[in-house]
């Protein structure tokens, strides 16, 4: 290891004025017990009659034998990667190349939401409908960046007020919307989008457009038909775009697989 030493207010060497080059003689010295040995300064050039200024110069040293050698004082420039610091960047790799790709397969997607979640969302659906006996839905939680948003996880009706499919139709008690912003708060995100089953089409109700789950403009609602079944495809599935004063836009047929992406 080689290391600078600077030596500030220190006589390292005889100064003497000549006519000319400022020449500097060979010399021996401690500093913080290292021994510096023949150190070779690099020639400055002065004006007649003035003192050299002072100089920084690099230098070989060694260890002077009267000194107990400590720990090391320099930072480690190499060594073993710390496990935390490589998962955290691993994760980030994994979460920064899946949102690179799902924008260069989808970019004009509204919608996206990755393949698990969504997967695991029609499967909880099914259950908490009773494989086709009742209603049920839930709350899209997610983020958005401009026009698009993104599903990252979902909140079952029922899991906030246990009793709102009892009637076999979704009728959730709005005292339970404090524990939906909780969890939203918690988990830094909002709430972009909420989902129900139907047991025919995808068709919005008189009761769904005048009692819209989130009463605010640009709130996406979605609903599946056949309750949720295995057998129904995305592009079956009704998409509705809240406008506000209880106005609905529907997303048209042949547009709902460019509005809504699962995938990455």
């Amino acid at each position: 290891m080689y290391c600078v030493l600077t030596a500030l207010g220190i006589p390292i060497h005889h100064r003497r004025r000549v006519h000319g080059t400022y020449h500097a003689t060979q010399f021996s010295l401690s500093i913080n017990g290292l021994e510096v040995w023949e150190g070779e300064l690099n020639q400055c050039s002065v004006r007649t009659g003035r003192v050299a200024p002072l100089c920084t110069c690099l230098v070989t040293a060694r260890a002077s034998w009267a000194t107990i050698t400590g720990g090391p004082r320099c930072l480690q420039k190499s060594g073993i990667r710390r496990l935390e610091l490589f998962n955290t960047w691993s994760l980030s790799m994994n979460f920064s190349i899946a949102g690179t790709m799902s924008r260069l397969l989808a970019p004009q997607h509204k919608l996206s939401c990755s393949f698990l979640v969504w997967r695991k969302l029609m499967i909880r659906l099914r259950e908490r409908g009773k494989k086709g006996q009742r209603e049920s839905g839930a709350f899209l939680l997610g983020r958005r960046n401009g026009d698009r948003a993104r599903i990252e996880r979902f909140v079952l009706y029922d899991d906030l007020d246990p009793h709102c499919l009892d009637t076999g139709i979704v009728r959730f008690d709005g005292r339970y919307f404090g524990l939906l912003w909780e969890m939203c708060e918690r988990h830094g995100l909002s709430v972009i989008a909420d989902v129900h089953t139907h047991p025919g089409g995808s068709q919005q109700s008189g009761s769904d457009r005048t009692h819209p789950m989130i009463s605010a403009a640009g709130h996406i609602a979605l609903i599946v038909p056949r309750f949720a079944g295995p057998s129904v495809h995305r592009d079956e599935i009704g998409i509705y775009l809240y406008q506000g004063a209880k106005h609905w836009s529907p997303v048209p047929t042949n547009s709902r697989g460019n509005f809504l992406h699962v995938g990455l």
